[in-house]
């Protein structure tokens, strides 16, 4: 697992968690901690795996079991990324309390660090639904690229039963704030098939975020409350850009 995202609408607490240590937390709308370096510790069991995390004085102690299918996105410039809903049950420990985690989240696996002296950016969405289905989609622009014709995109929708439908042409529409971070997205997703039918359209709407250095790239995490022809999800939205493009 190179790492895993969580979303628990009931206590507000939410994350996204990287094997390489770089970790964001947060308690409502309000950044819980953020850090490059937190010491992340992850062992896999069978289908479970544990997550231990700790940073700016918050420890983060959870286990993730699969919930659903495993789907796989493919992306030039990205390589394969293997994504899974899991059940996250846990805890959240701060100023000496321990606070409940209980909800949905994805769990990833795979993929290669991006060539930024070939790619502009690249963008990530995550949705885990309700009902236990997934939305993803991983997008890499080149350098030079002229508006979304020019952006490799890969992007599936999986039910809780296992059914994948593979999306052939993916639109992501975003809308950002003064400080250039990412506050509501409209995608449209066209199905792969011989008679491709109209869209699907998802929409969402941020909760939280925020921006972490990593180096040389600025990494911009949202978590957005998403719905797509009805069903409601919770999930991240990542940019990740060079500094200053």
């Amino acid at each position: 697992m190179t790492g895993f995202d969580f979303a628990d609408p009931e206590r507000g607490l939410s994350g996204t968690v990287r094997r390489s240590g770089a970790a964001l937390l947060f308690d409502h709308e309000d950044v819980l901690a953020a850090s490059p370096e937190a010491s992340v510790e992850l062992g896999d069991s069978d289908d479970t795996t544990s997550a231990r995390v700790s940073l700016d004085g918050v420890t983060l102690e959870l286990e993730l079991a699969p919930v659903g299918q495993s789907v796989s996105l493919e992306t030039e410039g990205l390589g394969a990324e293997e994504m899974t809903v899991c059940r996250v049950l846990g805890e959240l420990r701060r100023d000496g309390a321990a606070e409940e985690v209980a909800c949905l989240g994805v769990r990833s696996a795979g993929g290669s660090e991006p060539d930024f002296s070939q790619l502009e950016l690249t963008r990530s969405v995550a949705v885990a639904f309700s009902d236990g289905g997934m939305l993803a989609l991983r997008a890499a622009r080149p350098r030079g690229a002229q508006g979304h014709g020019d952006e490799r995109t890969a992007a599936v929708v999986a039910s809780a039963d296992g059914e994948v439908t593979r999306i052939e042409q993916a639109l992501l529409s975003t809308q950002y704030d003064e400080a250039g971070r990412h506050v509501r997205a409209t995608l449209e997703l066209w199905a792969a098939g011989p008679e491709p039918g109209p869209p699907l359209r998802a929409a969402g709407s941020i909760v939280c975020g925020t921006s972490l250095a990593l180096g040389d790239q600025r990494l911009d995490v949202a978590f957005f409350r998403w719905s797509i022809s009805g069903r409601p999800g919770l999930g991240r939205y990542e940019v990740l850009a060079g500094q200053g493009d």
